[in-house]
C-alpha cells in the first residue's frame, strides 16, 4: 500500500481520475492514507519510507500531531484520489482531533460524528442549504 501512496504522491494522476463524486468516507482508502502521509511528510520533514509498517490508527494519531504543528497542510494536498467525504474527514477529524478517522454514508453524518455537541444542527443546516428544493418536513424527521 505504501508503493501506492508514494506514487500518487510522485506523479500527476490526470485531473478526471481524482474527481471523485462520493460523499461517504468508508475507512483508510489508499487516498486518505496518501493524504494522511503528506501531511506527516511534509511537517515533520521525515521520508514516506519511515512510515512503514505502522497501523492506521497510528498514522491517524501521528497525523493528528503534524497537523497541529502545520494545519495549513491539510487544504493544500496535492493530486490524490480523494472522496469528497474523504477530504470531509480528514480536514474535520484532525481540527477536531479526534480518537479515529471519522467514517459515515455521506458528509452530513460524517458532520455529526465530528461534532458530537452541535453535529446535528450543523447536518441539517448543510441539508437545507444543499437541498432547498426538498420539502421541510423530510429534513425535520431526519
Amino acid at each position: 500500500m505504501l508503493l501506492i501512496v508514494m506514487l500518487c504522491l510522485a506523479h500527476k494522476i490526470p485531473d478526471r481520475l481524482l474527481r471523485l463524486e462520493g460523499q461517504q468516507c468508508n475507512g483508510f482508502t489508499v487516498g486518505v492514507v496518501a493524504a494522511l502521509t503528506f501531511i506527516i511528510t511534509k511537517a515533520a520533514g521525515i521520508a514516506p519510507a519511515d512510515l512503514t509498517g505502522l497501523s492506521e490508527q497510528a498514522l491517524w494519531r501521528i497525523a493528528c500531531k503534524a497537523h497541529a504543528k502545520r494545519p495549513d497542510l491539510v487544504h493544500h494536498l496535492p493530486d490524490i484520489p480523494l472522496t469528497r467525504g474523504e477530504f470531509h474527514a480528514i480536514r474535520w477529524g484532525l481540527e477536531k482531533k479526534t480518537d479515529t478517522l471519522p467514517m459515515g454514508k455521506d458528509i452530513f453524518d460524517i458532520t455529526d460524528r465530528t461534532h458530537p455537541a452541535h453535529g446535528g444542527l450543523m447536518s441539517r443546516t448543510l441539508q437545507i442549504i444543499a437541498y432547498t428544493k426538498r420539502p421541510m418536513n423530510d429534513l425535520v424527521s431526519r
